[in-house]
């Protein structure tokens, strides 16, 4: 077995056994699972404004290195006239 489905295994089994006591706990946990469910919240917010910002980051890197390679080409062409 290789290394990584050894660790998605072990954090699948972390993960669902985490719900499954939550899910499972009294109802005077309620308010525990409340809290677990909006620190979740935060994490997925936080990860997307992540992901986010890096493809935005990707994208404007992007354009710049393609208008460098034009005025590049533009300066090549100019030279070779």
């Amino acid at each position: 077995m290789s290394t990584k489905k050894i660790i998605i295994g072990v954090l699948g089994g972390v993960t669902a056994g985490v719900i499954l006591g939550i899910g499972l706990a009294s109802k005077r946990s309620l308010a525990m699972r409340q809290k677990v469910m909006a620190k979740g919240d935060e994490y997925l917010s936080l990860i997307l404004d992540k992901i986010n910002n890096s493809k935005g980051e990707i994208d404007n890197e992007s354009k710049q290195r393609l208008n460098e390679r034009k005025t590049n080409q533009e300066s090549a062409d100019k030279n070779n006239v």
